[in-house]
């Protein structure tokens, strides 16, 4: 009998993040804080790629405007300390 795979329990809610010109990738990035087994298995599903468990880390993030000239944009800085705006996120180094 075959046996069948599991889906990953975070299948769909890793994010690729990109530099800010969107050329290279810089990790992925889970919204809390989340098993780093469960991210690694999330991205292998889902993108293909194959890391370790010593890449992932569980920090805060904060978005912050670019500026006036262009409307609607942010720039995500991570490692930040938790207080206002910052959020919790599991992070792996694609790097």
């Amino acid at each position: 009998m075959e046996e069948q795979q599991q889906e990953p329990k975070l299948r769909g809610l890793v994010e690729p993040i990109r530099e800010f010109e969107g050329y290279s990738l810089l990790g992925y990035c889970a919204k809390g804080h989340v098993e780093p087994n469960d991210v690694i298995a999330a991205v292998e599903h889902d993108y293909g790629e194959c890391y370790n468990a010593s890449q992932v880390r569980q920090t805060y993030a904060r978005n912050v405007p670019v500026g006036r000239d262009r409307p609607g944009e942010t720039v995500m800085y991570t490692d930040v300390q938790p207080g206002r705006g910052a959020y919790k996120i599991t992070w792996l180094d694609a790097w």
